[in-house]
């Protein structure tokens, strides 16, 4: 066994050793039942003790996954909540909740109102690009204009504009709706009474937003746009395809990988390399929630 692999191996035995004791939480970044006071960063966890390799997951789902951006805007609420319920019917919406969204409409608000979607309010970095990796596209419904100001200037901050700025650089699909942070929306009086230089400057945001692949739609166009996009990206995704599986590259499979899993699959198939290894608990684990392993060169 290299370096590497003893390494990975070392630190997850001590990982799971110490979450068994309740020394450290599991990692778990999804909020079954958040509420605001839970809004925090990511627990810190072994790796500040032992130093892992990097390997990233990817998500090979058959399921059809909108990641959902909500940043600091309230106009339109109405009719883009009853829309993304609509959505949520036909496909699996997880939702990024900004602190600057928590202003305007509480989470059990939120949580009612999208009853079907998984909603995060925060996330590591691994987190953000499993959950980028593993949408089809980006929605952004409520889109601020501060948010649109910063990713047009590559500056990511925050939760909210890291998701974007990502999406943007991987190359996703990503609708937003125009009215937060467009100067030439009448929906917004603060954008709308604006000086003409101002107006200027935020019209060129929004041009190199445009630039980059952002769809820019109208409140109430924002459900039919959202579903051609969704339904045509997931087509060509899975013409271009052989049968989808989760996989991971790491070389030590723990729980956590197979809890990670059970979040964003159904078809209950995990492969991952010959050479891997499977903890004990990840095997009685996968055995419990009738987890198919399959070992692939």
């Amino acid at each position: 066994m290299d370096v590497i692999n003893l390494t990975n191996l070392i630190e997850n035995i001590v990982r799971e050793v110490l979450t068994e004791k309740g020394l450290i939480p599991s990692k778990n970044y999804l909020l079954e039942s958040p509420s605001p006071e839970n809004i925090k960063s990511p627990s810190s966890d072994i790796s500040s003790i032992v130093s892992p390799s990097i390997n990233k997951s990817l998500c090979e789902s058959k399921k059809i996954i909108s990641l959902t951006l909500f940043t600091g805007s309230n106009l339109n609420a109405d009719v883009l909540f009853e829309q993304l319920r609509n959505l949520s019917q036909r496909v699996q919406l997880h939702c990024i909740i900004s602190k600057g969204f928590l202003n305007y409409f509480k989470i059990e608000y939120i949580q009612s109102e999208l009853p079907n979607a998984k909603i995060f309010l925060s996330l590591g970095e691994d987190e953000i690009s499993r959950e980028i990796e593993c949408s089809d596209v980006l929605l952004i419904p409520f889109l601020s204009r501060n948010t649109a100001t910063k990713v047009a200037l590559s500056i990511t901050d925050s939760l909210a504009t890291n998701v974007f700025f990502q999406s943007i650089v991987k190359g996703k699909k990503i609708v937003a709706v125009r009215s937060g942070a467009d100067p030439d929306a009448e929906e917004c009086p603060v954008l709308s009474n604006l000086p003409k230089q101002l107006k200027n400057i935020l019209r060129e945001y929004i041009t190199i937003l445009k630039s980059a692949g952002v769809i820019f739609v109208e409140p109430t166009k924002f459900y039919s746009v959202a579903e051609r996009i969704i339904f045509s990206t997931f087509r060509s995704r899975s013409e271009k395809s052989e049968p989808r599986y989760f996989t991971t590259g790491k070389a030590v499979i723990t729980v956590d990988d197979l809890k990670d899993f059970l979040k964003i699959s159904d078809d209950k198939v995990f492969s991952t390399p010959t050479n891997s290894i499977i903890t004990p608990s990840a095997i009685d684990f996968a055995k419990e929630n009738e987890i198919k392993l399959i070992f692939k060169d």
